[in-house]
């Protein structure tokens, strides 16, 4: 009898916690006008919110990688053309971007909330949504701080902000094992070109992730004297004289980006170009802030020191 008495107090125990542990997570996730869920986005403006979205618009790839990441890829009604991972975004409605944002359908989609980021839209854009009664959430990062911030914004608006910091946790022990995995390697030099000479030379400068990834690896940007994503010209990189050349430009039709490289006038006097030493790495997990970042830093790490 003493058994059977026990027993029932222990599974009374048990369901107890169950039901007040659901209660604490469904108090901690309710959205309502008396408890809104009020957020300040990456370029300072506050969103608030009386109920979690359910029907979003990405307008930015970062933003529509990150939305899978967290597992609300079934709240995506459409996405901007340009949001290409992972394969499952050729199912999703695509939206034409950039200057010819089309605000009107946006409207006539009626989304809770629309991600876009002032690097892929425009003010008049933005304003033009606001003005439609269209709640924008603007998602801008150019470091991997700003990285972490942005995925944990985006999982607070989504309700998922448990899964966010699950997500930046992870990134930062990743990003500090490969730190500490080169620290005894020599330092190498490296131009990183996102930007072919047909459309001009663009790199990564200082206060960029793509730069920051660098400095974790051990590696000298050179152009880390510069700020942010700026334009360089051949005489530069021919001075600096870098031993690695890394391009994110994919290859077009017949005409392969490493070769494009090595064939330039002048280049051959290069080190990296007279030892072989120039190489393609992938752009999207280089140039979007999401946690395929560290992906890329995995990536650069084995062209540069082979493993």
């Amino acid at each position: 009898m003493k058994k059977k008495v026990y027993l029932f107090m222990s599974i009374s125990v048990i369901i107890t916690s169950v039901i007040l542990s659901l209660l604490y997570f469904l108090n901690q996730n309710t959205v309502s006008d008396k408890k809104p869920l009020i957020i300040t986005d990456t370029s300072n403006k506050e969103v608030t919110f009386t109920k979690l979205p359910e029907k979003v618009i990405s307008l930015i790839p970062a933003a529509t990688e990150t939305i899978y990441d967290l597992n609300s890829q079934e709240k995506l009604i459409a996405i901007d053309s340009y949001s290409n991972y992972p394969d499952d975004t050729k199912n999703k409605t695509k939206l034409d971007t950039n200057t010819s944002l089309n605000i009107e359908s946006i409207v006539n989609l009626n989304p809770d909330v629309v991600f876009m980021s002032k690097m892929g839209q425009t003010m008049e854009q933005y304003n033009n949504l606001i003005n439609s009664g269209i709640k924008v959430v603007m998602v801008d990062a150019s470091s991997i701080q700003e990285t972490y911030s942005m995925i944990n914004l985006i999982g607070k608006v989504l309700g998922k902000e448990k899964e966010s910091i699950k997500i930046v946790s992870q990134m930062k022990i990743d990003l500090d094992n490969l730190k500490e995995s080169v620290k005894n390697k020599e330092t190498k030099t490296i131009y990183y070109e996102i930007s072919p000479l047909e459309f001009g030379l663009w790199t990564s400068g200082n206060n960029t992730f793509e730069n920051e990834i660098m400095q974790i690896l051990n590696i000298n940007n050179i152009f880390d004297d510069i700020n942010g994503w700026s334009q360089v010209s051949e005489e530069q990189v021919l001075i600096k004289n870098p031993q690695y050349i890394i391009t994110t430009t994919k290859d077009y039709g017949e005409i392969k980006a490493v070769d494009e490289i090595i064939g330039r006038k002048n280049w051959n006097n290069i080190e990296a170009v007279k030892i072989g030493q120039v190489y393609n790495i992938d752009p999207d997990i280089m140039s979007r802030p999401t946690k395929r970042l560290v992906e890329g830093a995995k990536q650069l790490k084995e062209l540069i020191y082979g493993e």
